[in-house]
């Protein structure tokens, strides 16, 4: 593992993976929001540099990346994993999240989720970009927020993406 970090690509260029993805500058938001959608549906959520969430066709988290602690989903369970900065090295440590920390966690994500989908139903955001150029991503990041965000979010049963 790199010992430095360096900042994320240009997700609107680089994020070959989601097929279709656009940039928002939403109201109230310091950060851009990239919000993009593989082919199979799943989606990604990127609310600047951190959070990153990556989601399953149906809408359970499989994946994240939040205040530097990557996370990811095994057995329906969050597993967060922390870099560890040793003399020489730099560690993964891994510890599965009690049932009250991942319930605060998925609250949480859930309330993020709920506020950007307002702010897109209000209008409230300038599209920065889209590809493809020709489709209307804010109203299928909206679509999708909407269900998203209706009931509590899951957990997938592992971190893949298929």
């Amino acid at each position: 593992m790199a010992r430095q970090e360096i900042p994320r690509e240009d997700l609107l260029r680089d994020a070959r993976a989601l097929v279709v993805r656009g940039e928002l500058r939403v109201q109230d938001l310091a950060e851009h929001v990239v919000i993009g959608f593989r082919a199979n549906g799943a989606a990604s959520v990127y609310f600047g540099e951190d959070p990153a969430l990556h989601f399953t066709s149906d809408c359970r988290l499989r994946r994240a990346f939040i205040d530097n602690d990557l996370y990811k989903a095994v057995d329906a369970r969050l597993v967060r994993m922390r870099r560890v900065r040793t003399k020489g090295e730099v560690q993964l440590q891994s510890r599965p999240l009690t049932d009250t920390e991942q319930q605060e966690l998925l609250d949480q994500l859930r309330a993020q989720l709920t506020r950007l989908e307002q702010s897109l139903a209000s209008r409230a955001y300038t599209l920065v970009g889209q590809i493809p150029s020709d489709g209307d991503l804010p109203a299928r990041a909206q679509g999708w927020l909407s269900a998203a965000t209706a009931r509590p979010i899951a957990v997938a049963d592992n971190p893949n993406a298929a």
